[in-house]
């Protein structure tokens, strides 16, 4: 009898395809050990020559720092199209990717290569003293880093402002 394999004769209540349409003797093979443990077999087989996905936990950040607390002059605000360039420059050098809460968030350069996140709400300008968290690895995302991040603005030394 010649079928199509999208008709299944009404007898058979489960349908299993022929060695031919199996593809042959791997087919045979799986329709001799039984349907799903065959399949469990031969994708344990195949899977265990296969090269393994890289263990996110154990990557390797770079020039990532160790979360220490830092101070600066602000330099430069970055604009959204520069804060772009840095983004990706920086995920280049830490050879990780940053973590996604902070990728809209405004920049400011605070040396010729640092550049710090400034939080919700705060305000600073070219001059201002500030105080940052220095990067370091997101704890709850692997292969993630948590940039350098403004927590305070501190008074103009000598000036009292």
């Amino acid at each position: 009898m010649i079928r199509s394999h999208n008709q299944i004769p009404e007898h058979v209540t489960e349908y299993q395809p022929s060695p031919e349409e199996a593809g042959g003797a791997l087919g045979s093979f799986l329709i001799g050990v039984g349907g799903f443990a065959g399949f469990l077999l031969i994708a344990l087989i195949y899977a265990s020559g296969l090269p393994q996905e890289p263990d996110q936990t154990a990557c390797n950040l770079q020039r990532v720092g160790v979360g220490e607390i830092k101070s600066d002059y602000v330099a430069q605000i970055l604009t959204p199209q520069e804060s772009l360039v840095v983004i990706q420059r920086s995920q280049v050098l830490a050879q990780a990717s940053l973590h996604p809460d902070y990728i809209d968030s405004p920049r400011v350069r605070i040396s010729k290569h640092s550049y710090v996140v400034l939080p919700p709400g705060m305000t600073v300008k070219a001059g201002d003293f500030i105080t940052y968290v220095q990067g370091h690895p997101a704890p709850n995302l692997p292969c993630h880093y948590i940039p350098n991040i403004a927590t305070g603005v501190l008074p103009h030394r000598g000036t009292g402002k």
